[in-house]
């Protein structure tokens, strides 16, 4: 049902087609079909597919992540476990780079110099 002004709804699903089959941005999906960017965007908004980083990349589908069926429920975590940071920080924090051992001057015997 299209109101004064609105897409048609055929116009309406090519949009939506053309973003879950080649993941195109409203710029890119505008020309092809004769719309202005801005009225992409608005279609895509409105059928929930505005943001790319909410679509599965091989299938187009849409991601809602942890949705659960009743409020409460437990959901699964993976936590990664930590690298093995050195004490004081790590290669950030002591300006080397990554791997490279810290290089330690041998310290000089300073027996015999000034004594004789």
């Amino acid at each position: 049902m299209a109101g004064r002004g609105r897409t048609p709804a055929t116009v309406e699903e090519q949009v939506c087609e053309l973003r879950r089959s080649r993941k195109l941005g409203p710029a890119r999906i505008g020309p092809v079909l004769g719309l202005p960017a801005s009225t992409v965007h608005r279609i895509l908004t409105r059928h929930g597919l505005h943001r790319l980083a909410r679509l599965d990349r091989p299938t187009g589908t849409v991601i809602r992540r942890h949705e659960r069926d009743r409020p409460g429920e437990p959901i699964h975590i993976v936590v990664k476990k930590p690298g093995r940071i050195p004490d004081g920080g790590g290669h950030k924090a002591l300006w080397r780079d990554a791997g490279q051992p810290i290089r330690v001057q041998p310290e000089r015997s300073t027996a015999g110099q000034h004594g004789r």
